[in-house]
Order: C-alpha cells, then sequence, then structure tokens
C-alpha cells in the first residue's frame, strides 16, 4: 500500500464532527428557529459556551457593549460566525495532538493556523467582504492537513519535514513527491468529508497556489494565503515550512490592499491573535 492510499484510507477513521456542531447546524438550517432556542443548545457544552462569550467578546469582533449570553453573541455575530466558531473549538477537542515531531508540534501548528484565521479575518474586513464569517474558520482549517500526517504517517512526515528543512524547500513539494498528496489536497478531502461549505474546501484546496485562478476568483482563499505569508514574516506560531516566498502580485491586486496595510495593522495582529489563542486553547 502506498503513502496515499494509506494516508486517505485513514480519513475514513476520524471522527465526525461533534454532536453539539452538527445538531447546530441542523438548527440553523430551521425556517422558523429562534436564537433563544439555538442558544439553548449550544448552552448544553458549557466548554463551548464560555469559549463563544470569551471570543465574542474580543475587540476582534468590535463589540463595545459586553456579550453575556449565547443569544447575544447569536445576535450581533449572526448564525455563521458562531457556527463557525463553535466548530472550531470542536475541532480543538478532537483533531489529533497526541503525537508529535520534534521539528513540528501540534500546538505550534495550531498557533500558526488560528493566526492566519485572524489576519485572514482582518483583511476580509478591510476590503468589505459581507460573508467575513468564511474568513476566520478558514485560515483556522488550512494546514489541517499537516496534523492528519503528524498522527496517522509520523514516521513518514519526520522525513518529509527533515527533508524540507535540510534542503530549504517547501513542505508541499516534498509531501507530493514523497507521499504522493500535499497537506492541502488532504485537508480539502477531510473538508469534503465534514460536508464543510464549498468556500471552506477550496481554501484548503488552493492556499498555497498563488497563482490559481481560483484564488484571483475568491477573497477568501486570496486572504489565507496572505495571511499564512504574513503569520510567517510575524513568526507567530510555527507551520514547518523553512521558507517564505514573496507573495504573488495578481493575489495582492485582488485584495486591493494598501502597500502598508500589514505595517498599520501588526500591533493589532499580534494582539487579536494572543487573544484568541488563548481563548480558545483554555482547556482544550
Amino acid at each position: 500500500m502506498n503513502a496515499k492510499v494509506q494516508i486517505l484510507d485513514k480519513i475514513h477513521d476520524i471522527p465526525t464532527l461533534p454532536t453539539i456542531y452538527t445538531t447546530v447546524s441542523k438548527a440553523m438550517e430551521e425556517p422558523y428557529i429562534t436564537n433563544e432556542k439555538i442558544a439553548e443548545i449550544i448552552s448544553a457544552d458549557q466548554s463551548s459556551s464560555f469559549k463563544i462569550l470569551r471570543i465574542a467578546n474580543s475587540p476582534f469582533f468590535g463589540f463595545r457593549g459586553k456579550v453575556d449570553t449565547i443569544s447575544k453573541a447569536i445576535l450581533y455575530l449572526g448564525h455563521n460566525e458562531v457556527k463557525n466558531i463553535l466548530l472550531t473549538v470542536s475541532l480543538l477537542k478532537i483533531m489529533p495532538g497526541s503525537k508529535i515531531l520534534s521539528a513540528l508540534k501540534p500546538v505550534d501548528l495550531w498557533a500558526h493556523s488560528i493566526s492566519v484565521g485572524v489576519i485572514a479575518r482582518i483583511i476580509g474586513g478591510a476590503i468589505g467582504d459581507k460573508k467575513i464569517e468564511n474568513y476566520f474558520l478558514a485560515g483556522v482549517l488550512h494546514d489541517i492537513g499537516k496534523l492528519l500526517f503528524i498522527e496517522y504517517m509520523n514516521k513518514e512526515y519526520a522525513e518529509v519535514l527533515d527533508i524540507a528543512q535540510k534542503n530549504k524547500i517547501e513542505i508541499s513539494a516534498v509531501e507530493a513527491d514523497k507521499l504522493g498528496i500535499t497537506h492541502a489536497e488532504l485537508g480539502a478531502k477531510l473538508a469534503e468529508k465534514w460536508k464543510l461549505p464549498r468556500i471552506i474546501i477550496n481554501t484548503l484546496r488552493n492556499h498555497h497556489k498563488g497563482i490559481s485562478d481560483l484564488i484571483s476568483q475568491e477573497s477568501p482563499v486570496a486572504a489565507v494565503y496572505i495571511g499564512d505569508i504574513v503569520s510567517r514574516l510575524l513568526s507567530l506560531g510555527y507551520s514547518g515550512d523553512p521558507i517564505i516566498k514573496k507573495p504573488v502580485s495578481s493575489v495582492w491586486r485582488k485584495l486591493s490592499l494598501p502597500v502598508n496595510f500589514f505595517t498599520n495593522n501588526r500591533k493589532k495582529i499580534v494582539l487579536e491573535y494572543e487573544h484568541i489563542f488563548k481563548m480558545l486553547m483554555i482547556n482544550r
């Protein structure tokens, strides 16, 4: 059995999304569901409720008043944003983290991923995208394929990281050569299994493809692509990649960000990342 077939087979063993997330998702699809009813379902999971409220009160979402109930969080943030935060919280509970590589620890990879989510959402807000709720989740999930490799192909992935480091080449190139599949492709397949939104699947699959037509068409993909680079420049967490490429100019043009955008927003990015990371990792 080759490495690609082996890892794809392992996806079938990965737990389905937690009951709390699937229950809330189904409830939100009901035409006459009330925020109070959704809040009641979420509140049954005390850990998730606590984290949602803490995150909702972050300056990250820009609310001046205190969000002290799940109902208020749903009212202010909207169904999709709350659902995506709940999904993020749920994934931190069920995703692998038991195995550690000396070159890449899951907690450092989560830190990097959360920072990319924060940066991507800040970009989404800056360009005025009305569907901004997709940005944070897409960023948080973009490297989930690496977590799968670490958990299910620990020895093989240690070799991949070693080759990438010694030769100063992108991890994706070594993954494709040694394993027959990249973390981006693997993450997208997991997202498909979990029936996540199309834009999330597309972002996971294409977040390294700076020249793809898709990145030019879909802002969340472009935002995560840029966010990944900025996160590594700021050393927020660690992705395992030994090199940082200059972003493709067409992607930068797609977002129409000012030249000094990240210089002006550096402090905001770091503070929001530190706050969100702390909130999500409490009692993981």
